[in-house]
């Protein structure tokens, strides 16, 4: 400003914010990417430390080597107590680990649960932010007042929502953000929308991640989540550390059969609802009918010289139950003490 040709201060103009929303929207795309990733490379180190250092055999593997050891250690020398020793303790040793080892997946996806619950909670409330953001803006820009520093804001809030989950964004004459999910959801229009969730204390061995729904419509959108934090942590519990507790059960149950076909050791006939925690036929001696789950123990009792080996039956033979379903015997254990066979089957049908 000057006055009689001479200077006399500045008076600011509007000030305009030039952005490239095209770029930013490739932004927020990346940073779900990279909350997704972040997330799911967390968890498999935290396996990697559980199942420890492969080149000296890992955890689980040197446990499994040292029973072996012990077990051959007494096939040679059947009489010696120390060899005797050796092996109940090897085995103490191999439960205590396999059983700390299932309890830290089991913690991991909890814990991944949680963290869901966590996440939710984020972007609710930055949702929130960002509808009241956009209130200040369109009523700047009415105005004819600047609306940068706003903006700024906004797009900061914006960020923190594709950091947990994947979003799409349009912005209207008026300065207004609409926000939707990537498969349409509108999260922001005018109001803001509210996503809800259940944060379980624990999860069970076959648990899921609870629901996620908006506005508490009995519609569960957690399919649709595929990159940022929450889509990682569904991913992980669900799908990661799920299939690692499968992998520690089918070793258990293969531990726990080899050593029953060894030792000629059974458990007592089943009568009733399955219990067996690798998963038996809901079925009574006296029954053929259940559904088949893999692998399966079939316990039948056994009436004098009936079902014998070779005679009334052999490995391979399929067996047909009342409902249908089909199996094909794969191992069988006897103990004429219990007076049962068990058949160990697998489901053909």
């Amino acid at each position: 400003v000057t006055y009689n040709g001479m200077g006399a201060g500045v008076v600011s103009q509007t000030v305009y914010r030039q952005t490239d929303e095209l770029m930013r929207r490739e932004i927020r795309k990346e940073t779900s990417t990279q909350g997704r990733t972040t997330i799911e490379n967390d968890f498999l180190k935290q396996v990697q430390t559980m199942y420890g250092k492969t080149e000296s055999g890992g955890r689980l593997g040197s446990a499994i080597t040292a029973f072996n050891t012990a077990l051959n250690a007494l096939s040679t020398t059947p009489e010696s107590s120390s060899a005797q020793l050796n092996v109940v303790s090897s085995a103490k040793a191999l439960t205590l680990t396999m059983n700390d080892m299932a309890q830290q997946v089991t913690d991991m996806r909890t814990s991944g649960a949680r963290q869901v619950g966590s996440a939710v909670t984020e972007v609710n409330t930055n949702l929130q932010q960002v509808q009241e953001l956009n209130r200040q803006i369109t009523r700047a820009y009415a105005l004819g007042q600047p609306t940068g520093d706003l903006e700024d804001t906004r797009d900061l809030a914006l960020s923190k929502i594709a950091e947990n989950m994947d979003i799409q964004t349009f912005r209207r004459d008026t300065g207004e953000m609409v926000v939707f999910t990537k498969s349409g959801r509108i999260l922001v229009d005018g109001n803001a929308v509210q996503l809800s969730y259940t944060t379980p204390n624990v999860m069970g061995v076959t648990d899921k991640v609870p629901a996620i729904t908006i506005n508490g419509q009995n519609v569960d959108i957690k399919s649709e989540f595929r990159d940022g934090k929450i889509a990682g942590l569904i991913n992980t519990v669900d799908n990661t550390l799920s299939g690692i507790a499968g992998q520690l059960n089918q070793l258990a149950e293969s531990l726990y059969g080899n050593s029953a076909r060894t030792t000629g050791v059974v458990d007592q006939p089943q009568y009733g609802p399955a219990t067996y925690p690798f998963g038996r036929l809901n079925t009574t001696p006296s029954e053929t009918s259940g559904t088949i789950t893999n692998p399966t123990y079939l316990d039948i009792t056994r009436s004098g010289s009936t079902l014998q080996l070779g005679v009334n039956f052999n490995i391979g033979d399929t067996l047909t139950f009342s409902n249908g379903a089909t199996a094909r015997v794969e191992a069988v254990d006897t103990n004429a003490a219990s007076a049962n066979v068990r058949f160990k089957i697998t489901a053909l049908s």
